[in-house]
This record gives structure tokens, sequence and C-alpha cells, in this order.
């Protein structure tokens, strides 16, 4: 009789444990698709729900690609602009090394000592005010012309 009962209980184990049947838990908190193929699940139900994500309101924050960004030509291109503020001076090369720019500056006077490292000082003063990031180092070739 014992193993009647025993085998009977088993048997009952076995078949409630294969059911079909869907609880509230499945439902509501374990899984994030149920069994009808997801149609009420998170991504379908709150993704459509534009009180919870505005369309106008989206949280991406991605980079602008069609703004213009700062480049080492920018920089060059600024440089360049200051020194052609300056009156009877041209702009020769400028190189960007790391944290350093070396600017070369012609002009068609010839300066004296003092007024060359004068010259300097301003056009060194300028720069460094326009491009701060950068050790500028200014030549002046004098009495030279625009190469």
């Amino acid at each position: 009789m014992r193993m009647k009962l025993l085998l009977l209980c088993t048997a009952i184990l076995i078949i409630s444990g294969c059911s079909q049947v869907q609880t509230t838990e499945d439902q509501n908190g374990l899984q994030l698709m149920g069994a009808d193929g997801g149609n009420d699940g998170f991504y379908d139900r709150d993704l459509r729900d534009e009180s919870v994500f505005p369309p106008n309101q989206s949280s991406t924050n991605y980079i602008d690609v069609n703004e213009t960004r700062p480049t080492l030509g920018t920089d060059v291109d600024k440089i360049r602009g200051v020194v052609e503020t300056f009156d009877d001076v041209t702009p020769g090369s400028v190189f960007l090394n790391g944290n350093k720019a070396y600017v070369t500056v012609h002009s068609n006077k010839k300066y004296s000592e003092e007024e060359r490292d004068e010259l300097r000082h301003k056009l060194l003063h300028d720069i460094t005010k326009a491009v701060p990031r950068f050790h500028i180092h200014v030549r002046v070739h004098d009495g030279d012309g625009e190469r």
C-alpha cells in the first residue's frame, strides 16, 4: 500500500511539474517576454510609450559630426591670421611640434636689433593670446620680403 501511495505521489509531482499553466509570477517579474511571443514585454510596451520616452527628448549624447571642430590646421590658420594683422610683415612657415609652435615671419623692412626684438615680443604676445596651449618660438627675417 505504501508503495502504491508513493508511486501515486511521484506521478502527481511529475505531471504537475510539466504543466503549461502560466502564473502571474512569470509575467510580472521573472521573464521580460511572455509565452505569447513577447508582445507585452518591456521592449514592446515601454519603448512605444511616448510618456516614458518622448521622441523629441532622446537621451543620446552623440557628437555632432557636422560642426567644425578645432584641429592643428585651424591652429596654424589662427597663427597666420595673427601675423597678418601686423603691418609690413607676412607669415612664413608655421610648424607645430607637440606643445611648441615655431613661427617664421618675413618683412621687407630692415629692423634694428631693438626693433626686431620689440616686433618679436609683440608677435609672441598676440600669438600666445590666440593659441595659449602652445609655447611659441618666433623668428623674424627682415629685409628679405615674402618667400
